[in-house]
């Protein structure tokens, strides 16, 4: 007679590699930001101090929470989402708030501080417990990292109430733990620590921000930035890289890289390394200062500049429709003129655009 015990412990824990991929053919990942940030990973975004780190991961807790696309680009999962506040004020994370979403912002999120007035501070730090080992001997002193238990029972009190969530934002690494970050068996512990986390938020997203090593060895990849152990890169699932590339005070834009390590972001039929989203500084009706991301287009890599130029004026085509030549020279800040005619010209004569009796360029119906 067939042991039934150990044919479904066969199919629970192990799988045949054909069956498996014939079951992957129709996998569709899932994402809380479509083809930017997926579910149920941890993930990092890393950046220089200053680069707007935090003001970025804003943005996405209030698209996913409120249901509206991320940069007015890219869909979103509505899901609630909790942000762990760690490094500034409550007052000046408002003034952050304010400034991103407005305070005529509706949406599911919420706000944990960590400062003195607040009734639970979330921390990960380290304590020494005793542990009895498999020989039976009681070996004490040995290291621990935890949450700490209070903000343990909070959160947990919070699940009981929003037991949903898609994405927790921990703002930042260094603030919310006692770990070292150079230490390899410390960072696992941390990560050990985390995983409480996804296992009470069962599906849950959460991004950890931190910050980049000064001085890395290449600037523009993502795995070379990543301050502390190697073991940071191990325990994640994604990571992702917030660059500056230039500032135009007069008119108060400033342009930002979002960089992946997996390349995945696909973008008009083709898969790139990262996004170019543009920042602008204004003020509103009332006179209050507010800050603006949009999405600029693709971030390319080894890309020619012709090439670059051919996909981000097919970029903007696509999110403004008709423009004019002064308009597309206008949107390619950091390209040459000449670079901009050859792109036009090579993309007309493929067909890949047009031109109307206006001298107006769109994208073929």
């Amino acid at each position: 007679m067939e042991d039934k015990t150990n044919e479904n412990t066969k199919k629970k824990y192990i799988s045949r590699v054909d069956e498996m991929l014939e079951e992957m053919k129709n996998y569709k990942p899932s994402f809380l930001i479509d083809q930017i940030l997926p579910a149920n990973t941890v993930d990092m975004l890393v950046a220089e101090p200053k680069a707007k780190k935090s003001f970025l991961a804003i943005t996405m807790a209030g698209a996913i929470a409120s249901g509206s696309p991320w940069l007015d680009r890219f869909s979103v999962k509505q899901s609630p989402v909790l942000y762990l506040n760690l490094e500034v004020a409550p007052e000046y994370f408002g003034e952050m708030l304010n400034k991103t979403l407005g305070y005529d912002y509706h949406g599911e999120l919420y706000i944990a501080h960590n400062n003195f007035t607040a009734p639970f501070k979330f921390y990960i730090s380290s304590y020494k417990t005793t542990q009895k080992m498999k020989d039976g001997r009681i070996v004490s002193g040995i290291k621990k990292l935890d949450i700490n238990p209070e903000a343990k029972h909070a959160i947990e009190e919070f699940h009981s109430i929003v037991p949903n969530l898609g994405l927790i934002i921990i703002d930042s690494f260094r603030r919310s733990t006692s770990a070292n970050e150079n230490d390899s068996s410390e960072v696992s512990m941390y990560f050990n620590a985390i995983s409480q986390l996804r296992d009470l938020f069962k599906g849950a997203t959460i991004l950890i921000i931190h910050h980049a090593t000064k001085n890395p060895s290449d600037p523009n990849n993502p795995l070379k930035t990543v301050r502390g152990s190697g073991d940071l890169l191990a325990s994640i699932d994604n990571l992702y890289q917030l660059i500056p590339q230039r500032s135009e005070s007069a008119s108060g834009r400033e342009l930002l890289t979002l960089k992946t390590d997996y390349g995945r972001i696909k973008l008009n039929s083709e898969y790139v390394s990262g996004i170019d989203i543009g920042v602008y500084d204004y003020k509103d009706e009332q006179g209050r200062p507010r800050i603006n991301f949009v999405f600029h287009g693709a971030a390319y890599e080894g890309a020619t500049k012709t090439e670059q130029s051919k996909s981000k004026i097919k970029e903007l085509l696509e999110l403004n429709g008709k423009m004019s030549y002064s308009q597309i020279i206008g949107e390619c800040s950091g390209i040459s003129e000449t670079t901009i005619k050859t792109a036009l010209k090579n993309l007309k004569e493929a067909g890949e655009i047009k031109q109307d009796k206006d001298g107006l360029y769109e994208l073929p119906e």
